[in-house]
Protein backbone atom coordinates (compact mmCIF):
# COMPACT_ATOMS: atom_id res chain seq x y z
CA UNK A 1 0.00 0.00 0.00
CA UNK A 2 1.19 3.46 -0.88
CA UNK A 3 -0.25 6.62 0.62
CA UNK A 4 0.34 9.80 -1.42
CA UNK A 5 0.00 13.19 0.29
CA UNK A 6 -0.47 16.24 -1.93
CA UNK A 7 1.05 19.69 -1.57
CA UNK A 8 -0.40 22.83 -0.06
CA UNK A 9 -3.20 24.64 -1.92
CA UNK A 10 -3.99 21.53 -3.95
CA UNK A 11 -5.83 18.23 -3.66
CA UNK A 12 -5.12 14.62 -4.50
CA UNK A 13 -6.61 14.64 -8.03
CA UNK A 14 -4.69 17.82 -8.87
CA UNK A 15 -1.35 16.52 -7.62
CA UNK A 16 -1.55 12.86 -8.64
CA UNK A 17 -3.43 12.69 -11.98
CA UNK A 18 -0.71 10.49 -13.50
CA UNK A 19 1.21 8.80 -10.71
CA UNK A 20 -1.67 7.38 -8.62
CA UNK A 21 -3.53 5.75 -11.54
CA UNK A 22 -0.25 4.45 -12.99
CA UNK A 23 0.73 2.76 -9.73
CA UNK A 24 -2.78 1.39 -9.20
CA UNK A 25 -2.76 -0.06 -12.72
CA UNK A 26 0.29 -2.09 -11.66
CA UNK A 27 -1.46 -3.59 -8.64
CA UNK A 28 -0.54 -1.17 -5.88
CA UNK A 29 -3.21 -0.09 -3.45
CA UNK A 30 -2.91 3.69 -3.59
CA UNK A 31 -4.58 5.92 -1.03
CA UNK A 32 -4.48 9.63 -1.88
CA UNK A 33 -6.45 11.75 0.59
CA UNK A 34 -7.21 15.42 0.06
CA UNK A 35 -6.11 17.22 3.23
CA UNK A 36 -7.59 20.69 2.79
CA UNK A 37 -4.25 22.36 3.58
CA UNK A 38 -3.91 25.98 2.54
CA UNK A 39 -1.30 28.70 2.91
CA UNK A 40 -3.57 30.22 5.57
CA UNK A 41 -3.52 27.00 7.60
CA UNK A 42 0.11 25.83 7.53
CA UNK A 43 -0.03 25.21 11.28
CA UNK A 44 -2.26 22.24 10.48
CA UNK A 45 0.86 20.27 9.46
CA UNK A 46 1.17 18.88 13.00
CA UNK A 47 -2.14 17.06 12.43
CA UNK A 48 -1.10 15.38 9.19
CA UNK A 49 0.95 12.52 10.72
CA UNK A 50 -2.02 11.57 12.91
CA UNK A 51 -4.32 11.75 9.89
CA UNK A 52 -1.95 9.46 7.98
CA UNK A 53 -1.85 6.99 10.89
CA UNK A 54 -5.66 7.07 11.05
CA UNK A 55 -5.80 6.31 7.32
CA UNK A 56 -3.47 3.34 7.81
CA UNK A 57 -5.65 2.08 10.66
CA UNK A 58 -8.78 2.43 8.52
CA UNK A 59 -7.23 0.65 5.53
CA UNK A 60 -5.92 -2.20 7.67
CA UNK A 61 -9.40 -2.47 9.22
CA UNK A 62 -10.80 -3.07 5.72
CA UNK A 63 -8.15 -5.62 4.80
CA UNK A 64 -10.02 -8.81 5.65
CA UNK A 65 -10.83 -11.33 2.92
CA UNK A 66 -14.48 -10.26 3.04
CA UNK A 67 -13.69 -6.53 3.14
CA UNK A 68 -12.66 -3.87 0.63
CA UNK A 69 -8.99 -4.78 0.21
CA UNK A 70 -9.43 -8.58 0.24
CA UNK A 71 -6.28 -9.26 2.31
CA UNK A 72 -4.13 -7.46 -0.28
CA UNK A 73 -2.50 -4.95 2.09
CA UNK A 74 0.71 -6.18 3.61
CA UNK A 75 1.08 -4.43 6.95
CA UNK A 76 4.86 -4.88 6.74
CA UNK A 77 5.09 -3.07 3.37
CA UNK A 78 3.40 0.30 3.85
CA UNK A 79 4.91 3.22 1.96
CA UNK A 80 4.24 6.93 2.28
CA UNK A 81 4.99 9.54 -0.35
CA UNK A 82 4.44 13.26 -0.34
CA UNK A 83 4.98 16.25 -2.54
CA UNK A 84 6.06 19.64 -1.13
CA UNK A 85 3.94 20.27 2.01
CA UNK A 86 2.91 16.62 1.75
CA UNK A 87 6.63 15.82 1.65
CA UNK A 88 6.98 17.56 5.01
CA UNK A 89 4.07 15.48 6.35
CA UNK A 90 5.84 12.39 4.99
CA UNK A 91 9.12 13.41 6.63
CA UNK A 92 7.39 13.99 9.98
CA UNK A 93 5.49 10.68 9.85
CA UNK A 94 8.60 8.76 8.83
CA UNK A 95 11.31 10.44 10.89
CA UNK A 96 10.12 12.84 13.61
CA UNK A 97 10.13 11.01 16.99
CA UNK A 98 7.08 13.01 18.09
CA UNK A 99 4.95 11.96 15.09
CA UNK A 100 6.60 8.81 13.72
CA UNK A 101 4.47 5.87 12.63
CA UNK A 102 6.72 2.80 12.68
CA UNK A 103 4.44 0.96 10.25
CA UNK A 104 5.88 3.11 7.46
CA UNK A 105 8.64 1.09 5.78
CA UNK A 106 9.44 3.40 2.85
CA UNK A 107 9.23 7.17 2.43
CA UNK A 108 9.17 9.02 -0.87
CA UNK A 109 9.84 12.72 -0.36
CA UNK A 110 9.27 14.81 -3.48
CA UNK A 111 10.42 18.43 -3.23
CA UNK A 112 9.56 18.32 0.44
CA UNK A 113 10.84 20.65 3.11
CA UNK A 114 11.94 19.04 6.37
CA UNK A 115 11.83 20.00 10.02
CA UNK A 116 14.68 19.95 12.50
CA UNK A 117 14.49 16.20 13.22
CA UNK A 118 17.41 14.13 12.04
CA UNK A 119 16.24 11.70 9.33
CA UNK A 120 17.44 8.56 11.09
CA UNK A 121 15.31 5.45 10.93
CA UNK A 122 17.23 2.28 10.04
CA UNK A 123 13.97 0.41 9.35
CA UNK A 124 13.01 2.83 6.59
CA UNK A 125 13.95 3.09 2.92
CA UNK A 126 14.12 6.66 1.62
CA UNK A 127 13.59 7.80 -1.96
CA UNK A 128 14.16 11.55 -2.25
CA UNK A 129 13.33 13.51 -5.41
CA UNK A 130 14.44 17.13 -5.81
CA UNK A 131 14.84 19.52 -8.73
CA UNK A 132 17.95 21.65 -9.08
CA UNK A 133 15.95 24.78 -9.98
CA UNK A 134 13.23 24.54 -7.32
CA UNK A 135 12.44 28.05 -6.03
CA UNK A 136 10.25 26.79 -3.17
CA UNK A 137 12.46 24.06 -1.67
CA UNK A 138 16.13 24.59 -2.55
CA UNK A 139 17.90 21.55 -3.92
CA UNK A 140 20.62 21.81 -1.25
CA UNK A 141 18.07 21.37 1.55
CA UNK A 142 16.85 18.13 -0.03
CA UNK A 143 20.40 16.98 -0.61
CA UNK A 144 21.30 17.72 3.02
CA UNK A 145 18.30 15.70 4.25
CA UNK A 146 19.23 12.83 1.95
CA UNK A 147 22.87 12.82 3.07
CA UNK A 148 21.84 12.80 6.75
CA UNK A 149 19.41 9.89 6.30
CA UNK A 150 20.39 6.34 7.12
CA UNK A 151 20.63 3.70 4.40
CA UNK A 152 18.97 2.30 2.44
CA UNK A 153 18.35 5.53 0.57
CA UNK A 154 18.08 6.76 -2.99
CA UNK A 155 18.24 10.24 -4.50
CA UNK A 156 16.80 11.31 -7.84
CA UNK A 157 18.11 14.70 -8.93
CA UNK A 158 16.07 16.38 -11.65
CA UNK A 159 18.52 18.62 -13.48
CA UNK A 160 16.69 21.83 -14.35
CA UNK A 161 13.62 20.61 -12.48
CA UNK A 162 11.47 23.07 -10.61
CA UNK A 163 8.87 22.50 -7.96
CA UNK A 164 5.84 21.18 -9.81
CA UNK A 165 6.94 19.49 -13.00
CA UNK A 166 7.47 15.93 -11.84
CA UNK A 167 3.98 15.62 -10.38
CA UNK A 168 1.91 17.38 -13.03
CA UNK A 169 4.15 18.34 -15.97
CA UNK A 170 3.18 21.90 -15.11
CA UNK A 171 5.91 24.42 -14.36
CA UNK A 172 3.92 27.57 -15.07
CA UNK A 173 4.24 28.74 -11.47
CA UNK A 174 8.01 28.81 -11.16
CA UNK A 175 9.48 29.19 -14.63
CA UNK A 176 11.70 26.09 -14.60
CA UNK A 177 11.45 23.72 -17.51
CA UNK A 178 12.07 20.02 -17.56
CA UNK A 179 11.79 17.40 -20.29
Amino acid sequence: MLILVHGIEDNAPGTWPYLAPHLASHGYIVLAPSTGSTFAATGDIVNHPGDISFLIDAALGENGAENMFLDRIRADRISLGGFSFGGLATFMTAYDPQFQDTRIKAAIIMAGPTNSSAPVNPDLTLFAIYGTQDPAVPYDSGLNMYEAASAPKYLLTLEGGGHLGFTRSDERYDGATMD
